[in-house]
């Protein structure tokens, strides 16, 4: 039997006046979602799984408040409870969140695919190629730089390993936007194979902010980077 907050009053019997204390409280166990409680306050809030509301009395009729307070509990930052690509909200049959339905941050991992690269010898270093895109999540990278689609903070790393240089200064490097951004060198002896590895972290606009990868020798002649897939390879993904 539906509630009813005009009851019970002074001159409710003393069994029925429990059976409609009794009503009143069941109907809001159950948020009043459901009911067809009579006579509610005004100021009263309810639940409408039919609508997905929550809803507020004003005298005379429920409101929901997605109108009022701008509040849709379909919708959270951005992500919808619907069937949309950014669905994050929206629960499997156990009560879960499915792990495919969380969004992705921008990540890639690249590579040259077994082929070599000559490195030019001084001037301001040979911009790295790569042929090949182990995942590349969010379609940012070409063939030579990266263009993250979002804004925000991005650990980038970078390894080339050039083969047989001489007793020479080697470096790689990250650049934005053209310009040097971050490097690591070596000066040393021995011609044996050397791997460089640059990573840091860098900031993207998410439109026009991109990312490449420079490596310089100076031995006084052409060297080659390896194209070894585990040896050089440039990847990044949003952290921030």
């Amino acid at each position: 039997m539906a509630g009813d907050f005009t009851k019970p009053t002074l001159s409710t019997a003393y069994s029925q006046f429990l059976t409609e204390l009794s009503d009143l409280i069941k109907d809001g166990a159950k948020m009043f979602d459901g009911t067809n409680t009579l006579n509610p306050p005004s100021g009263a809030i309810r639940w409408n799984s039919s609508t997905s509301l929550w809803e507020k009395y004003n005298g005379a009729s429920w409101l929901g408040m997605a109108t009022l307070y701008n509040i849709d509990v379909d919708k959270v930052d951005a992500c919808d409870a619907g069937t949309a690509p950014n669905n994050v909200l929206k629960l499997d049959g156990s009560g879960k969140v499915p792990w495919n339905n969380l969004p992705a941050n921008p990540s890639f991992h690249v590579h040259k695919n077994g082929t070599n690269q000559s490195i030019s010898t001084g001037g301001s270093g040979t911009l790295l190629t790569w042929s090949t895109a182990e995942f590349d999540t969010h379609s940012g990278f070409s063939s030579t730089k990266y263009t993250p689609s979002i804004a925000g903070k991005y650990l980038f790393t970078a390894t080339a390993t050039i083969l047989s240089p001489a007793s020479t200064l080697i470096s790689i490097a990250l650049y934005k936007n053209g310009l040097l951004y971050k490097n690591a060198r070596y000066d040393g002896a021995g011609t044996t194979n050397k791997s460089l590895t640059v990573t840091c972290v860098a900031t993207a606009n998410g439109t026009t902010d991109y990312f490449e990868i420079y490596f310089y020798q100076e031995s006084g002649s052409a060297k080659n980077v390896s194209g070894a897939i585990a040896e050089t390879y440039f990847s990044g993904c949003k952290i921030g």
